[in-house]
Order: structure tokens, then sequence, then C-alpha cells
């Protein structure tokens, strides 16, 4: 039996010159390609075609309309008759097509999940079925490389429901002789009947809830079943104890109030600043600035307001450095004192040894000098020895 290719029809898009003899076609995706048998021997013979190990066609031509990449693959004949079968060799159809669905993704080496310190999850999208309330808490993601990890900010995921596992039940079991049922309350009645039904439910009406059964025969209480209704913070504040102004190296005392249930956890912020300074229900401030606190438990979180600190300088160190500064100027002020006091002794011991040095008889003569003389002999005595200044200048 003989196989070979049929001629391809005009539609088809074949690079023929770069195609020699023999090779397998290409074509297309928008054309037809037919296959074609020549074979020997019987007419009777019946022809059907496989592709893959599946039978894909039958006759001696098989035509492939609106050809497409899923047709590329290898395709033989079997012919079969009487007196047995024959299988053709394979032949090999390539289609070719421009380039499509391109894309471009960057992905860390590895990502985790976790939530509330507990790895969850890993891979890039973290998929959460059949969701619940045990589902809510803060998740964050962490990607890590051969060059470092990083955290992500942190996002709340919060579960809303409705109210549910609210029942009462009535013990000790046992026959219980039909009367007149009422509901009470921390010792007082809330209602009547075999249900007492709770609608709006709020925490108002968390508490220890009692039945009690009356007939002609008597009374019965049942034991107490608590209710107990769980809440997100809510009414938070900030009080400070004492006063806002404290004075530089003192603290204040800030105390945060809040309502939830079950106890929520209070950490401490700073405006402006990202990080906590403090947990705690109170927080002891040393600077000032605008501090504020958060509340948070499973069911959600609350922030307060802010309070303003002002933190004074203390009188005792303004004192001091006044004192130190006007130490100082007197320090000064003394130097200089001093210093002029030596540079006037050192000028009057220089008069002196001039003075000493002059000559005796000039002084004499001066004591004779009419305009020198005096009727107050002390007045005269003194002039008859001039201080070296007036000397000098009498003699000039």
């Amino acid at each position: 039996m003989l196989f070979s290719w049929a001629s391809i029809r005009e539609t088809l898009d074949l690079k023929k010159s770069s195609r020699e003899e023999g090779d397998p076609p290409a074509a297309s995706m928008l054309g037809q390609i037919v296959l074609s048998q020549k074979r020997s021997g019987s007419k009777d013979a019946e022809i059907s075609w496989i592709k893959g190990g599946e039978t894909v066609g039958s006759g001696r031509i098989y035509n492939i309309s609106n050809i497409s990449s899923d047709h590329s693959g290898e395709y033989k004949c079997k012919s079969r008759n009487q007196h047995g079968e024959k299988y053709s060799d394979n032949v090999t159809l390539n289609v070719m097509y421009p380039p499509r669905s391109i894309s471009v993704s960057i992905s860390p080496s590895e990502i985790s999940w976790f939530k509330g310190g507990e790895t969850v999850g890993s891979g890039r999208i973290y998929n959460i079925s059949n969701i619940s309330s045990d589902h809510s808490g803060e998740y964050k993601c962490k990607s890590r490389n051969k060059h470092g990890e990083k955290y992500s900010d942190n996002v709340t995921l919060n579960v809303m429901y409705p109210p549910r596992s609210v029942s009462v039940s009535i013990s000790p079991s046992g026959e219980i002789v039909e009367g007149e049922i009422s509901w009470i309350k921390g010792g007082e009645t809330v209602g009547s009947g075999r249900i007492y039904n709770i609608s709006n439910l709020s925490s108002d009406h968390s508490g220890e809830y009692k039945c009690k059964s009356r007939n002609k025969h008597g009374e019965k209480y049942s034991d107490a079943e608590t209710l107990n209704i769980m809440y997100a913070p809510r009414n938070l504040s900030v009080s400070v104890n004492g006063s806002a102004e404290i004075v530089e190296g003192g603290s204040v005392t800030l105390i945060c109030s809040s309502d939830s249930n079950p106890p929520a956890e209070i950490s401490w912020f700073k405006e402006n600043q990202g990080s906590s300074v403090g947990s705690g229900q109170s927080f002891s401030a040393l600077q000032s600035g605008r501090f504020y606190c958060q509340a948070h438990n499973q069911h959600g979180s609350q922030r307060s307001d802010a309070v303003t600190i002002t933190v004074q300088r203390s009188a005792g160190r303004i004192v001091f450095q006044i004192a130190l500064v006007s130490g100082g100027l007197f320090i000064i002020i003394s130097i200089i004192v001093l210093f002029i006091i030596q540079r006037k002794n050192m000028n009057g011991k220089s008069a002196i040894h001039e003075y000493e040095n002059d000559d005796l008889s000039a002084n004499k003569y001066m004591t004779l000098d009419p305009r020198s003389r005096s009727s107050d002999p002390y007045i005269t005595l003194t002039s008859a020895y001039p201080a070296p200044a007036v000397y000098q200048s009498g003699s000039s």
C-alpha cells in the first residue's frame, strides 16, 4: 500500500519555499487540509483514519476544515478487507499560528500566609472555603527569596453572622405538671410561656435566666442558664490621672476605658508615629505629644480620641541656668576689673621711677619760684616736691 499527501487547497497558508519534499505540511489556522490515500490491491478495502490512536475519519480522503492548532499531530490510515489489514506510515501535520496568550508575571520564590502569628497557607492566593466566624482575624503574607523576606501590612477579616446557639433548657428532666410558666432574669420576670423568644439581641440581654412552673400543686424553679453576648470594643475613651501638663522629668498616667466582651487587648499610640508605644489599660507618658489607645478583640476594634500631654521645663532648672549665666558674667567682669587695676599699678610705678631719676636742683629752684609761694606753709612745702606729672608739665 502506498500513502502520499494529496493536493492542499488554495486557502492554505503554506511556506512552500522552506519545505522540502517529504517534510510534514504546515497550515495556517484559517485554512483546510485534505489527506488522501493512494493504494494498490482490492477496491473493496475499508479505509479508516487514525490520529494518536483514535479513529477520526474514514474513506479514501480525510478532509479537515476550519483547521486549528488542535489538529496538529501524527496521522495514519488503515486499509482492511477480508484478507487482513495494513497501516500506513505516520505523517505529521504541524499547524502554524501567530503568538497568542502572551503574559508576563513576577512571582517571588515563596509566599506564606499568616493569621495571628500562625502559618495558614502558601501561594500567591489564599482561598478560604466554607467560611465561618472562626476565620475572623488579622491576616498578612510574607514573600521570601534568596535575597531576603518582606511582610505585608495586616488586613482584618470580620465574618458577620446572625445570633446562634441561643437556648434554654430545664434541668433536671422529668415529668412536669402542666401549669403557668414564667421567665425570670436577675430576679425580674421578663416573659411567660413555654418558649421565651429574644429579638433584636444586644449585650443588655446578657445574664442568668431561669423559668418557674406553677400550678395548683405548687411551683418549681429551673436551674439558671447564663446567656453571654459577645461584642466588639465600644465607648472607648482616654482619661488623664492628674494634670495633662507635667514638669520635665515627671510622668502622667493615661487610662483607657472600653466596653467589650470578651475583654479587649489595649495598645497605646502617639500620633504621627507608626508603631505602638505601650500596652495595657494604663500608660505613663514621659514626653509631649498627642496619645490615643486602641482596643481589639476577635469581634472587632475601636480607636479612642487623642489627648494632648505637655511637658514643661522645671523652675529649678531655669534658676540653675540663670545662676550659671550670672556666675559666668561675674567672673568675666572680675577679670576685666583686675586687668584695669593692674594696668594702673604698672603706670604708677613707671611714673615714680622717673621722679626718682630727676635732678633735685631743678626742684629746688622751683620751690623758690614766686609762683609757688603760698601763705599756707603746707601748701608751699607740698609744691616743693610736686608729683611727677605736675613737675613734667611745669618744666615744659
